[in-house]
């Protein structure tokens, strides 16, 4: 049986590795791809900046790190950001419409003997119409071949190396980030009085035309004051115009460890406030967005245990005040009969 696995990874330093497409995992790719060096040195990406209908040529090394002879295509995609927040890249069915569209590889396949390494030339044309903000794109390089499964079963497998590229058209930037979807539950044993888990779920979105680094913060307190010491810093990854990502922060003892709650009993209605300050990838301009959510924390069953108890009290202070009033309270007695005298 033949099933197409396709795993893909994109470099910026080194290899990140995004999930396969079937159930197999394919081994790590023999060659690498990364920039050629420029005249600053050597480079993690690409990194340009080029104005509508400009022409920017650059080339892309292909390196072959394996003990034999390989054949690879050159081709270049759309880079998204998976649900995990990595940086992925389209299907190799799927068009790009972005930057990944706007890069012409000199050479559609390389053939490299071991140890071999290739410069492979491209060209980056921006459409003369196209609209200011940052984009993404890799050059990709990859290969299909035969596997054996642990099962016995023959797949193909295609690995797909790619070097990132990062492209701002100049203009008007306008970042723009948004909280939305705050949502806070609470995890408590049902015995507990005091404190228990609390969870912030949250979506951050790009809603700008920038790339963005977010950093956010997450504080929860309860009518007695905070319930860490600090606020929780949620790690996001940097976002892409149009980028979304779900987010949470778990508040508990040791988790983290600088966020151990304080021993005040977590009752009443708790308020979750979230702020995220997201700053441009490439300059110091930054853009804040804040959200509050709030929800009510009661140990129902040991609440109720506490009314049951406060109502047993009650009901046997209420005997002893009508015990003591009627102990209190004269006996009337009543007059002497009177006596005949005959």
């Amino acid at each position: 049986m033949r099933r197409l696995a396709t795993a893909a990874a994109l470099l910026a330093a080194a290899l990140v590795a995004l999930p396969a497409a079937a159930e197999e995992t394919p081994p790590p790719a023999a060659w690498e791809v990364l920039p050629a060096p420029d005249d600053d040195g050597p480079r993690q990406a690409f990194d340009l900046t080029l104005d509508p209908g400009q022409t920017h040529e650059d080339t892309v090394l292909v390196r072959n790190r394996g003990a034999e002879e390989i054949t690879v295509d050159v081709w270049a995609t759309d880079a998204v950001t998976t649900p995990s927040g990595d940086l992925g890249l389209l299907l190799a069915e799927d068009t790009p419409r972005f930057a990944g569209a706007w890069i012409t590889p000199d050479t559609a396949r390389v053939t490299l003997g071991p140890g071999e390494e290739s410069a492979v030339p491209f060209t980056v044309t921006v459409p003369g119409n196209e609209q200011p903000g940052d984009y993404v794109a890799g050059v990709v390089v990859s290969m299909p071949r035969e596997e054996t499964t642990s099962a016995g079963e023959r797949v193909l497998v295609e690995a797909r190396v790619a070097s990132r590229v990062y492209l701002r058209v100049p203009g008007d930037l306008a970042p723009a980030v948004t909280v939305s979807d705050l949502t806070l539950t609470r995890d408590a044993p049902w015995w507990n009085f005091w404190s228990g888990d609390t969870r912030v779920d949250f979506t951050v979105a790009n809603e700008g035309n920038a790339r963005l680094a977010p950093q956010s913060a997450v504080t929860v307190s309860s009518p007695f004051g905070p319930l860490a010491a600090a606020p929780a810093t949620v790690p996001l990854p940097e976002l892409m115009p149009g980028d979304r990502l779900r987010a949470s922060a778990l508040t508990a003892p040791g988790v983290p460890e600088s966020l151990v709650l304080p021993d005040v009993p977590a009752w009443g209605v708790l308020t979750a406030d979230v702020s995220v300050l997201a700053r441009l990838s490439t300059g110091p301009d930054a853009v804040r967005e804040t959200a509050t959510v709030s929800a009510v924390a009661v140990p129902w069953v040991p609440a109720a245990v506490v009314v049951l108890l406060l109502g047993r009290v009650a009901v046997g202070v209420v005997r002893v005040v009508r015990r003591r009033r009627a102990a209190r309270r004269p006996v009337p007695t009543r007059p002497p009969a009177p006596h005949l005298v005959g």
